[in-house]
């Protein structure tokens, strides 16, 4: 965990953002020279209702407003965003790069430093699959990021194919966790975690058996359950203007004691 003076160090950038314009986690960690946006996010979650510090003006590096359900409301942090006259659409900074605030840099691109997989047509998914599997390498959690629509469920579909799934991969809509076999008579599960509300109500369900389980386990909609994980690869899938997609993969260690 990260100790009070870095803390206190997120705090007082985050207090610098001007109203009316949003920054990142990846961001603030770049000019503090210090952690990560994990742990910038970390830092953050303990300050999220208390209004001493606009936590709601941090976004992830897309714009999404993946910190929400740690505010007193799921709709807290949208709501907050609106009244300083920020559009946001399926829970989504809208014209991000007009509003984006770099705390050293206003024309600081976070997508220079990232590992991109392009998808120009759905006919690419089995190479983008094998892909994604060589760089998630020994990880066998994987979090799949993405707004309504960016293809989070056809790209898991692809990637069960490339795991010799025999069952037919669909979208865990009702029992929340799918469970899928393998050729080689092995365990794949799915998660489609979008109607929880807690992480009591993922306990209460036993996720943590599942996710230590040492089987590939594919989630969307991770950020609720996010602190119980150690180690994970983001898969996070953004849709382009022109129709195609862009896949990043990112290896994240969580902060120990989050």
């Amino acid at each position: 965990m990260a100790d009070n003076s870095y803390w206190e160090k997120v705090f007082e950038v985050t207090s610098s953002i001007p109203k009316g314009r949003v920054s990142t986690y990846g961001a603030i960690a770049e000019y503090l020279s210090l952690g990560s946006a994990r742990m910038v996010g970390w830092a953050l979650n303990h300050v999220h209702s208390n209004g001493n510090v606009p936590a709601h003006r941090v976004v992830n590096r897309v714009g999404e407003l993946s910190g929400r359900l740690m505010f007193a409301t799921p709709t807290l942090m949208e709501e907050r965003l609106i009244s300083e006259g920020i559009k946001i659409e399926n829970h989504k900074v809208q014209d991000f790069n007009k509003v984006f605030w770099h705390p050293g840099n206003d024309q600081f691109d976070t997508s220079k430093s990232k590992d991109y997989i392009d998808v120009q047509s759905i006919l690419e998914l089995d190479r983008v699959a094998q892909e994604i599997l060589k760089r998630v390498g020994q990880n066998n959690i994987l979090l799949f990021e993405g707004g309504l629509g960016a293809g989070k469920t056809t790209t898991i579909k692809a990637i069960c194919k490339a795991l010799n799934v025999t069952d037919n991969p669909s979208s865990p809509t009702f029992a929340l966790i799918n469970e899928y076999k393998t050729i080689e008579n092995d365990i794949v599960y799915h998660m489609d975690l979008y109607r929880l509300n807690s992480i009591d109500e993922a306990l209460d369900i036993g996720i943590e058996d599942y996710l230590y389980s040492d089987k590939m386990v594919l989630i969307e909609w991770s950020e609720i359950i996010q602190p119980l994980l150690e180690n994970a690869a983001v898969i996070h899938i953004e849709r382009q203007s022109n129709g195609s997609r862009r896949i990043t993969v990112q290896l994240v260690q969580f902060p120990v004691g989050q």
